[in-house]
């Protein structure tokens, strides 16, 4: 696939890069389903190298924080609160450059769902996830564009409503998500 990806003559340039981190990204998360921890570890560091020194927009920041974000259940327990910060930081950046970017929100409202408690996780879900959902999936019709993370967002929001056992927001962001994604919410 990433062959692909670089031998694309139509992909403009600056989408390549872009596109070959995310499909490490979800070879990562594709292998830690796998339970194959070595290999998951190895693609999201990979997707981690192909990126981190080409942050030049809020759509690679925000899937560099992403990137980053997954990659910490890999990290030792001394790394944790530097590798959280470091997500914060870029999805904030992220945000910060372009206010409606979804995949920031996802990323926000991620972390959150899966930050301990006691550590301020389950705080802000709900916030992300609220302003997120109200962002286009993506900024413009341009063919290349990232376009992925409003399902995930969704998602993360409806898990936090059941595990918060909050029934009526659980049923309206239901409804609103099967409305937009008829396909993905039954």
């Amino acid at each position: 696939m990433i062959v692909d990806i670089n031998d694309d003559e139509k992909m403009p340039i600056v989408y390549k890069k872009y596109w070959i981190t995310y499909v490490y990204y979800k070879q990562s998360i594709l292998y830690r389903g796998l339970k194959n921890n070595d290999k998951a570890s190895k693609a999201i560091d990979k997707a981690i190298e192909n990126l981190k020194d080409n942050l030049k927009n809020s759509e690679d920041y925000a899937l560099y924080a992403a990137c980053t974000s997954f990659s910490i259940q890999f990290a030792n327990m001394t790394q944790l609160g530097s590798i959280a910060a470091e997500v914060q930081e870029n999805a904030q950046k992220s945000l910060e450059l372009d206010p409606k970017n979804v995949r920031a929100y996802y990323v926000l409202a991620s972390q959150n769902f899966y930050t301990p408690k006691m550590f301020g996780g389950m705080t802000k879900v709900e916030e992300y996830g609220i302003k997120g959902i109200a962002c286009p999936m993506s900024k413009d019709e341009a063919f290349y564009s990232p376009y992925w993370g409003k399902v995930d967002l969704y998602r993360i929001l409806m898990k936090y409503y059941e595990t918060e056992k909050k029934t009526m927001e659980l049923q309206k962001i239901n409804g609103l998500a099967k409305k937009e994604f008829p396909s993905f919410f039954k």
